[in-house]
């Protein structure tokens, strides 16, 4: 009740005063007419409900302009509250984004870490053994690279470093086999390369620091053909020469390059070459 009267007090205010200039009308009505008591005449009624009109109406009429006023204060109160609730709730939501935002780059960062530090000495074992693997014909499901094998190695098989570092010893077999078993062969051949470049580049690319880790851990030397480094560039020579757009993540980093065919290194001219075999 308390509520409702503070509420509405204003209203309160203006309906006791239009009580009290009705009060007040009919004092000096009565007063002033009224001496012979109760008139049985009914002009004396108009004319006393005239009087009513032009006093207590008129200040009732003022009174609910008043009261009208109040209220659309009162309503465009509410409205610049709400729009500031609104504001707010919209800040709210911002800050809550921009922490969650912030939240799930720094678990993608801490997660970039946790793989550099978790998966990466079993990369390095897997990519290292990968040169000294090797290749035998009976192991190629493509039947002219079978042949072709079978007739270049016997049955011996070939180090995968001996295709590394003379990749035109491939030259041969793969211009007489089919684009669809060059394609399969080297999907398999650069297989051990592929892993590692690919989890390289999508963890460098969360956090750019840990480039410099890669580069000490996964690689020592900087010259080619002395290092596993060379094995990378063979790759990104490869892809060059594809025309795979993947090369383009592998530029400028590691100081890999975009064109093998002006450097001195022939195996890296020929890989490029190569490329060009399998480039859809």
């Amino acid at each position: 009740m308390k509520d409702w009267c503070k509420k509405y007090y204003v209203h309160i205010i203006l309906v006791g005063l239009v009580a009290v200039v009705g009060g007040v009308a009919a004092y000096f009505y009565i007063d002033q007419f009224g001496a012979n008591g109760f008139s049985n005449k009914s002009e004396d009624w108009a004319n006393f409900a005239t009087y009513i009109s032009g006093t207590v109406g008129v200040a009732a009429v003022v009174a609910t302009l008043i009261a009208f006023v109040i209220t659309l204060r009162q309503q465009q109160k509410l409205i610049n509250s709400q729009e500031e609730m609104l504001k707010e709730q919209r800040n709210q939501i911002k800050l809550v984004e921009t922490q969650n935002s912030a939240y799930e780059s720094g678990h993608k960062v801490n997660l970039a870490y946790s793989r550099a530090k978790e998966i990466s000495p079993s990369l390095i074992r897997h990519f290292e053994k990968w040169p000294s693997t090797k290749i035998y014909p009976y192991l190629s499901i493509e039947p002219s690279l079978h042949e072709g094998f079978s007739d270049l190695f016997g049955s011996q098989g070939q180090y995968v470093e001996k295709f590394i570092h003379y990749p035109s010893l491939l030259s041969d077999i793969l211009n007489s086999c089919p684009f669809e078993e060059v394609d399969s062969f080297f999907q398999r051949f650069f297989r051990p390369a592929e892993i590692i470049y690919k989890f390289v580049f999508e963890q460098v690319e969360i956090a750019p620091e840990l480039g410099v880790y890669f580069e000490s851990e996964f690689f020592s030397g900087e010259s080619l053909g002395v290092s596993n480094k060379f094995y990378l560039h063979c790759y990104q020579a490869f892809l060059i020469g594809k025309g795979d757009a993947f090369f383009l993540q592998g530029v400028g980093f590691w100081g890999l390059e975009k064109d093998y065919s002006r450097l001195g290194n022939d195996a890296l001219k020929e890989w490029q070459r190569i490329g060009g075999l399998v480039k859809r």
